[in-house]
């Protein structure tokens, strides 16, 4: 009997809030969220993601023949009736990028990343680039 309401007790107290108030994810809105700034781009959906809709404000980037839509940090490719997650396309170029992306110089050019995706910045903003390569030079 005292099992039985201590353990009613618990499931009032710690699991009805649970499901009351479900977390929900970047990838999980409905929406769009008011405050973006908030999300670390590790916070951000994963490629190969669909999603019916996209923020609003995005804009459209055409790069080699095909059109993508940027958001918030997030590259999204039109299939069908969804939009599907994508890795940044090489050659992109946008204004700005997550504040959480850190500087790296690399072969004295400097770079921002994730540790994933790499952009330059140059006069018509940032532009996503290859990963670059280690240039090591031995001395004798």
């Amino acid at each position: 009997m005292l099992a039985t309401k201590v353990l009613k007790a618990f499931v009032g107290v710690l699991v009805v809030p649970l499901l009351a108030f479900p977390q929900l994810s970047y990838a999980d809105w409905g929406g769009h969220h008011s405050r973006p700034q908030h999300y670390r781009y590790q916070d951000h959906p994963r490629p190969g993601l669909h999603v019916s809709i996209i923020p609003p404000g995005s804009f459209t980037i055409r790069l080699g023949g095909s059109r993508y839509f940027y958001a918030e940090g997030v590259y999204y490719y039109r299939s069908g009736r969804d939009y599907v997650v994508v890795a940044p396309p090489v050659g992109a170029r946008v204004a700005s990028i997550p504040r959480d992306y850190k500087v790296v110089v690399v072969n004295g050019r400097r770079y921002y990343t994730d540790n994933v995706h790499y952009y330059a910045h140059g006069p018509r903003g940032y532009e996503v680039v290859q990963q670059p390569r280690v240039k090591v030079v031995y001395k004798r």
